[in-house]
């Protein structure tokens, strides 16, 4: 499925997976670029075709929570508006065995999961961050 995957999705999933990557990616990278780091977050797609970010961080508490609770929350309140929503996609900064990356879980109410991982590299003196290829997984069914 790693390059595949367009192929066995429709050309509508498709497209709403990459209305998500194009939420989600440039929100990411902007946040490495400034912080070097970036709290989980989700975007999500309704059926009327609206797109929403979601925030798990709150902002009264200067202590967050480790990013797999961040992650179980998100995961809640896109279950909870599950049959309003086409999609979502919740984005975290992970760590691998040879570096970081920007991980984007993306899952359709139409049972279509995808991983899609963009290794980088932060530049010298905080001068922003380096993209690599992504890599494209078979996801898991969270919400639907």
């Amino acid at each position: 499925m790693v390059e595949a995957w367009r192929e066995q999705v429709s050309p509508q999933v498709q497209n709403e997976f990459d209305y998500l990557a194009s939420a989600a990616m440039p929100f990411a990278t902007e946040m490495l670029e400034r912080h070097g780091s970036f709290f989980p977050f989700a975007a999500t797609l309704d059926i009327e075709d609206r797109g929403h970010v979601i925030s798990a961080s709150d902002d009264s508490d200067r202590r967050e929570p480790p990013s797999e609770v961040q992650v179980e929350a998100l995961l809640n309140a896109i279950r909870a508006d599950a049959d309003v929503l086409k999609c979502a996609a919740i984005t975290a900064n992970v760590v691998l065995e040879d570096g970081e990356a920007i991980r984007m879980a993306m899952e359709h109410r139409g049972g279509q999961t995808l991983v899609v991982l963009v290794p980088y590299r932060k530049k010298r003196f905080g001068r922003g961050v380096s993209l690599a290829e992504a890599v494209v997984l078979a996801g898991e069914r969270h919400i639907w």
